[in-house]
């Protein structure tokens, strides 16, 4: 009865949420920008289904046991990793004063064990007129994966200064133990062996860099 309960408030939430941001679109159609989200919101939230549109605002997904609704925590699928494993464009991407060059990408070693770190290493340059600052990514891709995974998870990052012109090696590290998912029948976190490409980029929509390891 509490699981009913707390579905049908998620989803009036839901529907809400999704009511507020149209409503707010349509007030200020006289504003370019506001516009432009009025037409994402008209193309990818009323195309929704409404249980995609809980999905997305709540992070959750409903399944059946023995016919009782239930509710699992989804958290792996939020923000960026819905719009990426639902192939859906971030309509507003950062912007920068300036251009930044990613190249040569490479870890330490090609395979790596449970206990062990991956080490990626770029060469980043400033290629633009104005010193400014760049947050390097890392994210993560599963290849041939049997256990559900968003298309990409972030890593690691870190922020460079960089003076125009000026190019830095950057080193990011990856524990492997980061890599592992929660087995709810074994109850206990287990890493999947396997390959996995390493993506380096501005942002989740902008990877620059790709090279595949194995766990």
């Amino acid at each position: 009865m509490k699981s009913r309960i707390k579905l049908s408030f998620l989803l009036l939430t839901g529907i809400l949420v999704c009511f507020s941001i149209k409503v707010n679109a349509q007030s200020n159609r006289n504003i370019s920008v506001l516009s432009n989200y009025d037409v994402w919101i008209d193309t990818i939230l009323v195309q929704m289904t409404l249980e995609e549109k809980v999905d997305m605002f709540f992070g959750i997904r409903r399944f059946s046991s023995a016919g009782i609704p239930r509710l699992e925590s989804k958290e792996s699928l939020v923000d960026y990793r819905w719009f990426d494993t639902k192939n859906i464009k971030p309509m507003f991407p950062g912007l920068t004063y300036t251009t930044f060059q990613y190249a040569g990408i490479q870890t330490d070693k090609a395979k790596y064990k449970s206990d062990e770190t991956i080490k990626v290493s770029i060469d980043l340059t400033n290629s633009g007129k104005a010193d400014a600052d760049e947050v390097v990514q890392v994210y993560v891709h599963r290849l041939k994966s049997k256990v559900f995974w968003p298309y990409k998870e972030l890593k690691a990052f870190e922020r460079v200064n960089l003076k125009a012109g000026e190019t830095k090696k950057i080193t990011l590290e990856i524990p492997v133990k980061n890599l592992r998912y929660w087995d709810e029948a074994k109850y206990d976190w287990i890493l999947e062996n396997g390959a996995i490409e390493i993506l380096v980029g501005t942002s989740s929509g902008d990877i620059r860099l790709k090279k595949q390891v194995d766990i």
